[in-house]
């Protein structure tokens, strides 16, 4: 009766061992074909290169003059009341 009772726990440890191991397999090919889904996705999308591409970004670099040129000149004078005042300089 012992022999059989150690036999049926084999048993049940083989297939619960061959489960895991079996839902680890189907797990890693999921990963595996949806991972090469994307992959495949992204590598057929091209833009065509005769048409010019806009810029994405929402900026645009400018030179060191056109950022100069943009600030208005600006005077930080003191107050009588020891605070200070903003003057815009005319140009």
């Amino acid at each position: 009766m012992a022999a059989r009772a150690a036999a049926n726990a084999r048993r049940r440890y083989a297939a619960r061992r061959g489960i895991g191991v079996l839902s680890s397999v189907v797990a890693l090919i999921v990963v595996v074909l949806l991972t090469q889904r994307f992959h495949s996705a992204e590598k057929t999308v091209r833009a065509d290169t005769d048409t010019p591409v806009a810029p994405t970004r929402g900026y645009t670099i400018i030179s060191d003059q056109e950022l100069l040129d943009s600030f208005a000149p600006l005077l930080i004078l003191p107050d009588e009341s020891g605070g200070r005042r903003i003057v815009l300089v005319d140009r």
